[in-house]
């Protein structure tokens, strides 16, 4: 198929993580110093990028995490709901996130002479209000289905790599890797399950010919 990526894959991936990097750090600082906090943030690789396991044109899976918030129930309890000040502050920092995002994009582009395009995903407790509003978090069934469809997935998957070691004399191993907004369990009502199975070239080689 041709997908396996070159050395200049590589290295354009590494140079934009560099960057990437930098720009987040130039954003935690300058929000740190902006409202007298000693914050943190960290670049989380996951998916095909994350394992790296990634084709020429798979995405680059990559979270920025901030201070996380504590749950609606601890927050109460604590005397820590948001005041509007805290609002405006997260409403800055995602501002300055978005500004050095779109710097380090086109900077990216120009560089490698390519149209790229990044997102920022607001997720977990800072999106919570907004799935709210919108009726997109999980009911209690939708989550039931979710943990119903992995565990079957696990099965399939164990029956199958048992029965590729018995084919071929050899002590195989998969693993079941979920990721994105599915792994980090902040997905709403209609999102994806995002799945990674991880097997050795044989066992894969194996399903693609008896699909051939």
């Amino acid at each position: 198929m041709g997908t396996i990526p070159s050395q200049d894959d590589v290295a354009i991936r590494k140079d934009i993580l560099k960057i990437l990097e930098e720009r987040t750090n130039e954003w935690i600082t300058e929000v740190s110093h902006r409202h007298n906090n000693d914050l943190n943030a960290e670049i989380v690789q996951y998916g095909s990028f994350g394992l790296e396991v990634y084709s020429k044109t798979s995405d680059m899976d990559i979270l920025v995490i901030a201070p996380e918030l504590a749950s609606l129930q601890f927050m109460k309890h604590m005397g820590t709901i948001p005041s509007q000040h805290d609002v405006t502050i997260r409403k800055d920092i995602l501002k300055i996130l978005e500004e050095r995002t779109n710097e380090w994009f086109t900077e990216v582009s120009h560089r490698y002479n390519k149209d790229l395009n990044a997102e920022i995903v607001p997720y977990g407790s800072f999106c919570l209000e907004f799935m709210k509003h919108m009726g997109t978090i999980p009911s209690q069934d939708d989550v039931t289905i979710r943990k119903d469809i992995l565990k079957i997935l696990e099965e399939r998957t164990e029956e199958w790599i048992t029965e590729v070691s018995h084919r071929y004399n050899k002590d195989l191993n998969a693993e079941i890797v979920p990721y994105g907004s599915f792994g980090l369990e902040v997905y709403s009502k209609t999102s994806d399950m995002d799945i990674l199975v991880i097997a050795p070239e044989l066992a894969s080689l194996q399903v693609s010919m008896s699909h051939a």
